[in-house]
């Protein structure tokens, strides 16, 4: 009878690196992303540079690129939203740092 608690000790499931990927190296896995998908990441990060031209267009380019991705992949969507939180706590800082002077 096989232990049916993936927190055991024995469970002799895939680890990380394992999987589809292990058996089939043509085949996308979490932990290798796609070609398109690290480049939607670099783009939800890069477009922190619209901040400076537009004010907040990094930041709802980054919503824009977490909305149509956070179902397709958790990686781009990972990326998104710290790329997203990261420039709304930058455009707040900045507003207080006007704000206050």
């Amino acid at each position: 009878m096989m232990n049916e608690n993936p927190l055991s000790a024995d469970n002799s499931g895939p680890v990380r690196g394992e999987g589809a990927a292990a058996t089939n190296p043509s085949s996308p896995s979490p932990f290798q992303p796609t070609p398109d998908e690290r480049t939607l990441a670099a783009l939800a990060h890069g477009l922190a540079v619209l901040n400076l031209f537009a004010g907040v267009g990094g930041a709802i380019a980054a919503a824009v690129i977490w909305f149509s991705q956070k179902e397709k992949s958790a990686w781009v969507a990972w990326h998104a939203l710290q790329a997203l939180v990261f420039q709304a706590i930058q455009i707040a800082i900045v507003v207080l740092g006007v704000a206050i002077i």
